[in-house]
C-alpha cells in the first residue's frame, strides 16, 4: 500500500512537471512567433526604405546621365561649329591669297 502511495505521488509529480514544460514551451514558443514577426517587420521596413532609396538613386542617375549627354550633345556641336567656321576662314583667305598670287 506504501509503494502504491509513493507511485500515486511520483506520478502526480510527474504530471505536474509535465504540465510545467508544457507551459514553459508554449510561453517559448510564444516569445518566439512574437520575436521572428518582429524581426520580419523590421526587415520588411529596411528591405522597402532600400528599394525606395535605390530607386530615387537610379532616378537621379538617369537624369544626371541625360544631362551629361545633353551638355555632351551641345559641347559637340558648338566644336563642329567653331571648326567649320575656322575652316570657312581658312578656305577664304586661301581663295584669297589664290587670286592674289594669280593677279601678280
Amino acid at each position: 500500500k506504501k509503494v502504491k502511495e509513493i507511485e500515486n505521488t511520483e506520478i502526480k509529480s510527474l504530471k505536474t512537471q509535465s504540465s510545467i514544460h508544457k507551459a514553459n514551451y508554449s510561453k517559448a514558443e510564444t516569445i518566439e512567433k512574437i520575436e521572428v514577426k518582429k524581426v520580419s517587420s523590421e526587415f520588411a521596413q529596411k528591405e522597402s526604405v532600400y528599394k525606395t532609396n535605390a530607386s530615387k538613386i537610379d532616378k537621379q542617375t538617369s537624369i544626371f546621365t541625360k544631362k551629361l549627354d545633353a551638355k555632351n550633345k551641345t559641347i559637340k556641336k558648338e566644336h563642329e561649329q567653331g571648326l567649320s567656321n575656322k575652316l570657312r576662314k581658312i578656305n577664304t583667305k586661301l581663295q584669297q591669297d589664290l587670286k592674289a598670287l594669280q593677279t601678280k
